[in-house]
């Protein structure tokens, strides 16, 4: 049964890497804003990646995962991150630099879009009177 519940740690984990990666290139191409619920859904798992980040040092399903392991066969988990342990040949420099840097500038596109879209809703409002 523990096996299972790994398993569906590490697809949880997967779909979550494979959002939040497309809808950050969505967000900085800037093609995310024309879609409302997806963009609310990328805010929510990309600040809770952050949050997992900041409280963590990792991952917060990083961190299920390698006791979810070390519960089913003491010392099997992996000392690396979830996407380091998976995509070996990806450099660690992509992890620790580029992925937190695309990530966080995603977020602030969204951030500065939403801003920017309201300030212009208001001044085309406030200007057809």
């Amino acid at each position: 049964m523990l096996i299972i519940a790994i398993y569906l740690v590490v697809t949880l984990h997967l779909l979550l890497s494979f959002t939040v990666v497309t809808c950050t290139l969505l967000s900085v191409f800037g093609i995310l804003y024309r879609h409302r619920r997806i963009e609310n859904l990328y805010l929510t798992l990309g600040l809770a990646v952050l949050t997992s980040q900041l409280l963590y040092g990792e991952c917060i399903l990083t961190v299920i995962e390698k006791r979810l392991r070390n519960t089913y066969v003491p010392g099997s988990a992996y000392h690396t991150s979830f996407l380091a342990h998976y995509l070996p040949r990806v450099p660690d420099v992509v992890y620790e630099c580029i992925g937190p840097m695309l990530l966080l500038s995603g977020l602030l596109v969204v951030a500065y879009t939403r801003i920017f879209t309201q300030r212009s809703k208001r001044l085309i409002t406030n200007g057809s009177r």
